[in-house]
């Protein structure tokens, strides 16, 4: 499985539940996912690090805040 297909299995259930801005917001998270090389990583090789790549690539290059992806991060580590 990879980031991205445990991204979009957590959102399908997650998004029965929360209010139509905020899966506004997480389609939002999805579709900057998917244009990124670590959305295809394989879950059991992902490291710590590589996220934190991953975090820091968004913000210094893409100009990105990373809020909602560690939002989301830290409610899929909390299920």
């Amino acid at each position: 499985m990879t980031v991205l297909e445990l991204v979009e299995r957590y959102l399908a259930i997650k998004d029965l539940s929360v209010k139509k801005t905020t899966k506004a917001g997480h389609q939002t998270v999805l579709n900057v996912l998917k244009k990124e090389n670590f959305a295809q990583m394989e879950i059991s090789k992902v490291k710590v690090s590589d996220a934190k790549l991953f975090l820091i690539k968004l913000q210094q290059e893409d100009g990105k805040s990373y809020g909602k992806f560690c939002i989301l991060c830290t409610e899929m580590t909390d299920t």
